[in-house]
């Protein structure tokens, strides 16, 4: 199942951090950021437009496989500077 979610950060000289998250799967999306690190995951995205520091919010198509043993895959459909 496909659900759409918005995932704000802020990138910084500390790292990543995600200060926000908005959709129906916000849950499953924050726990799988919190099993791999921000940074990680950040890194594990499509190629997407990023700044190199800030606050900006991706939105992204988030696939939840039936099998909950697979990992959520991310689609980055739009970037949004704040």
């Amino acid at each position: 199942m496909i659900q759409r979610v918005e995932i704000t950060l802020c990138v910084g000289l500390v790292g990543v951090c995600i200060i926000g998250l908005l959709g129906d799967e916000w849950d499953a999306v924050y726990g799988h950021i919190s099993d791999v690190t921000p940074e990680d995951w950040l890194e594990s995205l499509p190629e997407h437009d990023k700044p190199m520091e800030g606050i900006y919010t991706l939105v992204c198509d988030v696939d939840h496989p039936e099998d909950d043993d697979q990992p959520l895959k991310y689609s980055v459909v739009e970037v949004k500077a704040c």
